[in-house]
C-alpha cells in the first residue's frame, strides 16, 4: 500500500530525500541516463569521424547527461520525471495507434482536471465538445473531415496560429493532431504533455493519472529493476 513515505513509482521501498523516489528508482534511472565512456564505445557507430574526433564527441555526450542529470537532481529527483522517462522509453514499435489512444485518454483526464480559465475564450462546454471529437476520432467514431473542422474552428476561437507556444490550449488542440504535425515530440510524448502545463496540477495528480492509464508500463519497469539489482 502507498503512503506518503513510500516511493510513488514502485510503491516498494521508503522514499529517499531530498527525492521523491526511493534510492532503487534513482539508481535505476541514473543508469539510464548517465552513460560510461564504455557505453558511447559499443554504441556509437561513425564512419565519418577520426578517432580523435569521435573522443571529442564522446567526450561531449559525458558531460551533457551528467549535466542534465544535475539539473533534474539538483532539488531532487520528482517522481512525475522518473514516470515521464519510464513512458517516453518504450520502444518506438510499441508506439502504435492503439497506444497512442491510451495517450489520447491520459490527456483527456489531464484537461478535464485543468482550470478552463486557462481556455478562454473557449467555454467549458466547447473544451469538452472538443476532446470528445478528439477521443472520438482515435477510437474512429469521428471521421478525418470532422476531426479537421473541429481544430480549425478551434484554433481560430484560441487564435493558435502556431503550436510552437507550448500551453494549456496547444496541450489541447494537440488531442486531435495526427503523428505528421508532432516530428520527435511523438516519441517524446509525455516530457512535451508536462512542459505545456508543468505548474497547473499537482505531483500527486499527475502521477495518480500515469497510474490510472499505464499502470502496468510502471510496473514492469519496477521489475525489471529489481531483476537488474539481485544480478
Amino acid at each position: 500500500m502507498f503512503t506518503d513515505s513510500m516511493c510513488p513509482v514502485c510503491e516498494r521501498e521508503p522514499i529517499s530525500p531530498p527525492n521523491k523516489v526511493c534510492l532503487s528508482c534513482y539508481e535505476r534511472l541514473k543508469r539510464g541516463e548517465v552513460h560510461e565512456r564504455a557505453y558511447y564505445y559499443e554504441t556509437w557507430e561513425s564512419t565519418r569521424e577520426t578517432p580523435e574526433e569521435r573522443e571529442k564527441t564522446i567526450e561531449a555526450h559525458i558531460k551533457l547527461d551528467a549535466e542534465e542529470w544535475n539539473r533534474h537532481t539538483g532539488n531532487g529527483l520528482s517522481a512525475v520525471y522518473v514516470i515521464i522517462e519510464i513512458l517516453d522509453a518504450v520502444d518506438e514499435e510499441c508506439i502504435t495507434a492503439a497506444w497512442h489512444r491510451r495517450r489520447i485518454a491520459f490527456v483527456y483526464d489531464l484537461i478535464d482536471r485543468l482550470d478552463k480559465r486557462l481556455f478562454l475564450p473557449a467555454g467549458k462546454d466547447r473544451v469538452r465538445a472538443f476532446m470528445d471529437t478528439a477521443l472520438g476520432y482515435w477510437n474512429k467514431t469521428v471521421s478525418d473531415a470532422e476531426r479537421k473542422t473541429a481544430v480549425a474552428e478551434m484554433q481560430n476561437l484560441l487564435e493558435k496560429k502556431s503550436l510552437s507556444d507550448w500551453d494549456a490550449k496547444a496541450l489541447l488542440l494537440w488531442m486531435a493532431h495526427t503523428e505528421d504535425m508532432f516530428d520527435w515530440m511523438w516519441y517524446q510524448w509525455f516530457d512535451c504533455v508536462h512542459s505545456c502545463v508543468p505548474n497547473e496540477i499537482d505531483d500527486s495528480t499527475w502521477i495518480a493519472l500515469f497510474r490510472k492509464h499505464f499502470s502496468e508500463v510502471i510496473q514492469a519497469w519496477v521489475e525489471k529493476s529489481q531483476k537488474e539489482k539481485k544480478i
